[in-house]
């Protein structure tokens, strides 16, 4: 009996079958058994290149982008798992930045359909979503021969599904407060957890700067591991940051590497700093395998592309300025850039957050750039199997809470959102969910309707 292949949207489909119903918990250690396990009942394909690791609270994404960018016009074949996407599944596994196939997509699936089976059979029960599609991104690396890959954490570290990489550098982004319910209140804890993505086999830890608390638990978890360290401001250095709407200057200097006016097209002077945690990773990787020009460097950095961060989007006469910050340091970024490049401008904000989140201070950051404000609820659906979105009700209320005194209106989707925007120039923030599915309806495209 042959049976018969799937097409794109039932290969997504099984995969969304695989998201859990009822009251979901992170996994923790279990989780990170059963990712190991998968692994290896598929041929440990992670183990076939080398990898770069990033964790960190703020900042992960563009740093990952980035890293790619310049590995990849550096000559080398460059894997770039990133997590959640904003449009297409398809984003969490790309190969030198492009997107696979359809069919190379659904011959992955049918390859892993046996693998989960059986997997979720054994003693560690059955396999997630995330961790599903992670295994098809390390084997898609490795059918594409990958030269290296550039893996993101998807919540935390320790026991983040990723974690099953033994990575030859680890890059560690600014830590502050965020998923406290699942990684702890104090930032010790929320440290240490993202920390956990040290390992013996890295040439080198990566930090950005850090708050002392957090700092002082990366170098005691390095110094276990007997792994150096490079810490901004420390050991390498980013100066003369200028950002306008064109894009962002810098100065780098690490070791014997020193540039002047390197230019970005992503926006704000956090990117630069995410630009300097990327190139001193890339100068650690052994020289006998990957050499980098001056020129390779520079266009690499040019070329680096993120959608829903400080993404400029003109649609049908108005300008969108898109940015998933959800958390006060996020915001305190995105608030930076509004003030460097819209200099005393108020916007007409699309706002929708994730429930059970203390948005007070996020908020109170936010409301001064704001002369409009449209609450709204994302209605997309988590790799946790939930809607997770904040009620309209409850937003309009902080709001007011910190002293925010110009119009909010309310709309029940994205889409009845965008119905209510009244100005030219439109900012859209609080969850990358949100910056998803406004993206999704100003470029008319979807997964499901792919």
């Amino acid at each position: 009996m042959v049976l018969e292949k799937l097409n794109y949207q039932e290969a997504l489909q099984y995969l969304y079958s695989l998201i859990p119903t009822g009251d979901w918990k992170f996994p923790g250690d279990i989780g990170l058994k059963r990712m190991a396990l998968l692994l290896n009942v598929a041929g440990d394909p992670h183990k076939k290149y080398p990898i770069i690791h990033v964790a960190g609270t703020s900042g992960k994404g563009s740093t990952c982008a980035i890293l790619a960018s310049l590995l990849v016009e550096g000559g080398y074949k460059t894997g770039l798992h990133v997590s959640p996407h904003i449009v297409s599944l398809k984003e969490r596994m790309q190969v030198n930045g492009e997107l696979m196939s359809d069919d190379e997509f659904v011959a992955l699936v049918e390859w892993a359909k046996p693998i989960v089976k059986r997997v979720s059979t054994m003693e560690y029960g059955s396999v997630s979503y995330f961790e599903a599609v992670l295994a098809l991104t390390f084997e898609h690396f490795r059918r594409e021969k990958a030269d290296i890959a550039v893996v993101e954490t998807g919540l935390g570290g320790t026991y983040d599904g990723t974690n099953v990489v033994d990575s030859l550098v680890s890059v560690i982004t600014p830590i502050g407060f965020d998923h406290m319910h699942i990684l702890g209140n104090a930032l010790r804890e929320i440290a240490g957890n993202k920390a956990g993505i040290i390992k013996k086999s890295n040439r080198i830890v990566v930090s950005a700067r850090q708050r002392e608390e957090a700092w002082e638990v990366i170098k005691a978890v390095a110094r276990e591991k007997n792994v150096p360290l490079a810490r901004e401001g420390v050991d390498f250095f980013v100066d003369k940051v200028h950002v306008d709407e064109h894009g962002t200057l810098f100065d780098f200097r690490y070791k014997d590497h020193e540039y002047k006016n390197l230019e970005l097209k992503l926006l704000g002077q956090h990117q630069a700093h995410n630009a300097g945690l990327a190139l001193t990773a890339l100068f650690n990787l052994p020289s006998e395998n990957f050499n980098f020009s001056e020129d390779s460097i520079r266009k690499g950095l040019k070329d680096a592309y993120i959608p829903g961060r400080l993404e400029v989007v003109q649609h049908d006469g108005r300008v969108f300025i898109l940015d998933g910050a959800h958390n006060e340091d996020k915001m305190n970024a995105l608030s930076q850039s509004l003030k460097v490049i819209w200099e005393g401008e108020k916007f007409e904000c699309i706002y929708a957050c994730k429930k059970d989140k203390d948005i007070k201070t996020i908020l109170s950051i936010l409301s001064p750039f704001c002369k409009r404000i449209i609450a709204t609820e994302f209605v997309k659906i988590s790799d946790t199997g939930k809607n997770l979105a904040m009620e309209t009700e409850e937003i309009q209320k902080v709001f007011e809470e910190v002293g925010y005194k110009g119009e909010i209106v309310t709309a029940d989707n994205p889409a009845e959102a965008l119905s209510k925007v009244k100005s030219k120039v439109v900012l859209v923030t609080g969850s990358l969910f949100l910056v998803s599915e406004i993206r999704e309806l100003l470029f008319s495209f979807s997964e499901n309707n792919h």
